[in-house]
């Protein structure tokens, strides 16, 4: 159990790092980073596996062939590039041939939903807008209203849905 919290911990932390932290950073900054890291895990593995990288002797056997591979990887290139070329010196007179596209529909039409969606929101917003200013007027109108009796009501719990109309409040 002693060895399992501590790495559960760093298993935490890292994957804290990996998914809240290294996202918000730049690019530039990510890059450094993984650079850093990669010559510490380098340097750390050179450490720990110093005895095989000094006595490896398989090395020795296939610096015979450095040479080979290098002209052989340049063999591949000069063909690539050479196929490149006349690929494009067998293209027609004009040119290669560029293939038609549709016309792109106007800049209002692309618009026309988002447009009526604000205009249909600007209008809801009106009518509600008229529908509280008439509430409120008659409200007010009603509460300056005297009574019957000749007091006049402020009464403002005959607004209210649940209220108890019996109660009468002076």
């Amino acid at each position: 159990m002693e060895l399992f919290i501590p790495s559960l911990l760093v298993l935490l932390i890292a994957g804290l790092l990996s998914f809240l932290v290294i996202p918000r950073l730049s690019v530039p900054i990510v890059l450094i980073l993984s650079l850093i890291i990669l010559i510490i895990v380098m340097r750390n593995h050179y450490s720990v596996f110093y005895s095989e990288y000094r006595y490896q002797t398989w090395t020795e056997q296939v610096k015979a062939y450095a040479p080979y591979v290098v002209i052989g990887v340049l063999i591949i290139f000069i063909f690539s590039s050479i196929s490149f070329i006349l690929q494009y010196k067998s293209a027609p007179q004009g040119g290669l041939e560029i293939p038609e596209v549709a016309p792109l529909p106007s800049a209002t039409s692309a618009t026309n939903p988002v447009t009526s969606v604000i205009n249909s929101a600007i209008n809801t917003a009106n009518d509600i807008s008229k529908s509280v200013k008439a509430t409120v007027t008659n409200v007010v109108n009603n509460i300056n209203k005297p009574k019957a009796n000749g007091q006049s009501s402020y009464n403002l719990t005959s607004l209210m849905p649940n209220s108890n109309k019996n109660k009468t409040y002076a």
